[in-house]
Parts: C-alpha cells; sequence; structure tokens
C-alpha cells in the first residue's frame, strides 16, 4: 500500500515565457567521466571523495540523454548523466542493504515500526536537504510525500517529491526526490533533474480539441467528455524542444464495444500528437467531473507529419518534421532565432554554431550561413510554427532525409 501526502509552499510562480510556442532550445551538454566524479564531489562537499566506475555510458541507449555514468563510492552509489542536469542520483547501499551498519543495530522491523520519526520532521529534512543540493531549489514550490507499507508492516523511508509549479498549476520539467529513513532521519536518497522552460504556457489546443484529439486515436465514440489530470512541461527532446503535456481522462464507448471505459489519453497540446494511451477503467471509476466536451481538431487538416527514426528505432520531436505539398519541412524552433533582420526576415542560428539561416515566410530566397540560394519549397506556417523546407537547415541540425522511405534521421 502506499499512501501520499500534499503541501504548498510559497515560491515564485514562473511567468509565460513569451507568446512563441518554443523559446530557445535547450543545450545537451556531455561531460567526461571526470567530470562526473566532479559532480559528486561538489555534491558531496568533499575534494578528496573517491568514486569507482561501474559502468560508463551505454551509447545504444534509447534516448542520448538518458544516458549516465554509475559510479560507486565507499558506501554510497551514484548515477551521474552525461548531462548532469538531466539526472543526479545519490543512494545509501548500506540502507538498501538492511544493514546493522546503517542503523548501529540488527535491522527489526517489529521494533524499528514503534520508533519511527513523523512525517512532519522528516520533510523538514527531505526540505533542508534539497534547499542545500538543487541546483536552483527555489523553483520547487510543491512537495508530495510517499510512503509503502511492505509486508513485514515497517515502512522504511518517506518520499518527497518536490516539484516545478508554474501558471495555472501547470507542471514544470524540473523535480527533485528525497527520501529519508523513518528511524534516524537520515538521507537515504536524492534524485534531481533540472531544465529551464522553453515552451510557453499558452499552447495552441485548448482542453476540449485535445479529448477530440484522444477519442479519435483510441476511437471512442460516442465520447461523453474528458476530465483534466494534470498539465505538465516535458523534459527537452533530442534536439532540446520540450513539450506541453495534457494528461486527460476521457469517459466513452469504444466503437467496437457496448461498455463504458476510461481512457488515459496524454497529448501534446502543441502538435496534436498522441504520447501515451491506456485503458484506465478500473483505476478511474470514481472520477466524475468530464466536463471537456470534444471541440474541433484543428490539426485535421494539417500536413501530416513524417516519421522520426534514431538507431534504427522510431522516436518522436515536440516539433514532428511535416510534408507540405509533398515535400519535407522540419520546425524553425529547432535553431536558435537571433532576431528580425526587417519585417518579416528572420535571423537562425544553429546551437552548436554549425551555421546560420536568414529567410521570410513564403519567399524563396534565402542566405545558408552567407550563400545566397533559392527553393521552390518557401518557409510555411503550421499552426503557430514556422516550418523550413529540408534543404535550408542543410548542416544547421544533425537530421538526414530518406525520400524512398519518407523518413527522417537523427544524426546525433
Amino acid at each position: 500500500m502506499i499512501i501520499r501526502f500534499h503541501w504548498v509552499h510559497a515560491a515564485a510562480i514562473l511567468a509565460s515565457i513569451g507568446s512563441n510556442a518554443f523559446g530557445q532550445p535547450y543545450a545537451w551538454k556531455s561531460i567526461t567521466q571526470d567530470g562526473a566524479i566532479e559532480c559528486i564531489r561538489r555534491f558531496e562537499a568533499l575534494s578528496t571523495l573517491q568514486a569507482q566506475v561501474v559502468s560508463p555510458p551505454n551509447s545504444n541507449a534509447a534516448q542520448p540523454y538518458w544516458q549516465y555514468f554509475d559510479m560507486r563510492g565507499e558506501t554510497c552509489d551514484y548515477a551521474v548523466g552525461k548531462d548532469p542536469n538531466a539526472l543526479f542520483r545519490k543512494t545509501d547501499r548500506l540502507f538498501f542493504l538492511k544493514s546493522a551498519k546503517f542503523y548501529g543495530e540488527a535491522y527489526d522491523p517489529a521494533s524499528f515500526k514503534t520508533r519511527m520519526i513523523t512525517v512532519n520532521k522528516a520533510r523538514t529534512i527531505a526540505l533542508d536537504f534539497m534547499k542545500t543540493h538543487y541546483i536552483k531549489p527555489d523553483l520547487l514550490s510543491e512537495s508530495d510525500m510517499f510512503i509503502s507499507t511492505p509486508d513485514d508492516g515497517f515502512s522504511r523511508d518517506y518520499m518527497f517529491r518536490f516539484s516545478q509549479r508554474l501558471e495555472n498549476g501547470i507542471f514544470g520539467p524540473s523535480v527533485c526526490e528525497v527520501n529519508v529513513d523513518t528511524i534516524l532521519g537520515r538521507v537515504v536518497r536524492y534524485e534531481a533533474k533540472y531544465y529551464p522552460v522553453n515552451v510557453s504556457l499558452k499552447p495552441f489546443l485548448t482542453p476540449e480539441q485535445a479529448v477530440d484529439v484522444g477519442a479519435d486515436e483510441i476511437d471512442m465514440s460516442p465520447c461523453n467528455g474528458g476530465h483534466l489530470k494534470k498539465m505538465r512541461i516535458s523534459s527537452p527532446d533530442y534536439l532540446g524542444l520540450e513539450q506541453f503535456i495534457y494528461e486527460m481522462y476521457i469517459q466513452g464507448k469504444l466503437s467496437d464495444s457496448d461498455k463504458q471505459s476510461i481512457y488515459e489519453v496524454d497529448v501534446d497540446a502543441n502538435t496534436a500528437c498522441v504520447l501515451y494511451t491506456d485503458d484506465v477503467t478500473d483505476y478511474a471509476a470514481k472520477i466524475t467531473d468530464f466536463k471537456y466536451k470534444k471541440g474541433a481538431n484543428p490539426f485535421k487538416d494539417f500536413a501530416p507529419s513524417i516519421p522520426v527514426y534514431y538507431k534504427n528505432k522510431k522516436t518522436t520531436l515536440s516539433l514532428p518534421p511535416r510534408l507540405i505539398d509533398g515535400y519535407p519541412y522540419v520546425a524553425a524552433g529547432y535553431l536558435s532565432k537571433v532576431k528580425s533582420v526587417n519585417e518579416g526576415t528572420m535571423d537562425f542560428r544553429s546551437g552548436n554554431s554549425r551555421g546560420s539561416l536568414q529567410c521570410s515566410i513564403g519567399s524563396k530566397d534565402y542566405i545558408l550561413t552567407g550563400e545566397k540560394l533559392q527553393t521552390e519549397h518557401p518557409p510555411a506556417m503550421v499552426g503557430k510554427e514556422c516550418y523550413l523546407p529540408i534543404e535550408m537547415i542543410n548542416g544547421l541540425l544533425p537530421i538526414s532525409y530518406d525520400k524512398t522511405k519518407r523518413q527522417l534521421t537523427l544524426d546525433l
């Protein structure tokens, strides 16, 4: 059984980053093994700390930014992402081994469960630890507590999740978790992720339109309506952009069934891409407020998206590439917009300084890294986003297009 508690504490609510759907793409970092050790030393404030590498980052990981170093200290294990913002985790090995060396006495659940510290005391410990170790503690304005009760009846630790809350209750991409043991009040696990927000908090789709997108995806007809479970910002994708996601419960009948069902459907609110679906009829049976009725999906008549592959596996981008008049286009949001040179002209730089681009919506003329060129496929708008023909981003983004398969490959 897992019990959950919830707190909100004072912190500044972040403002929207602007009227455009996306800001500057996040620049993924890539540290070395020595850099990972230095991250641990800074975290522990111990310049002489030694850590053994258990395994280096796996180059075959499903996504590059999921790669991390497994490292082992004297009594603790660490995981340090190749981009430390993507993952930093510390785990007390002796605690999870139920070692007498951790408790100073033999592990005895019957005795221990009568001596547990209070939730409030544990939360104070966790909050203090987060504030002294997290990169930007003022971002995390809300906390939840989870406690599990195993078969022996002794809950060994409280887990506190400190979340970023933005305007309108939107969950941000930054988070920190702190586990505190229930006997000694020691922090036994810490995990942190941090990303700046680079997607607008004013999405293109409404919740009603997201219900329509989700119902179409799972073939639910009729659909009684939707319940908005959560709005959240994802971590950045391969090329550095985040997603504004509606997590919805939608109720109705699937086209091949006579019974009422409830499905969770996660929808990207800027692209209408469905990211996740699951039958939660039993889990969400108590929900009765399905107030969001289907609204027309504005993406139904948009250009179709193009499949994207990384290491021969199909994946997704926050802004999917599209076929416009049968030709491949990539979202300009993946380039860093520097300025408008004059009215209607956009000036871009690639995040890795590979080159630059100047172009205008509807114009066939453009300048790619100083060379004046022309295209038969001018930049176009899809929803609120500018899309560029594939040749305009040549050399600026690690993307290639296969005309035969009609698919894009990320060359990371």
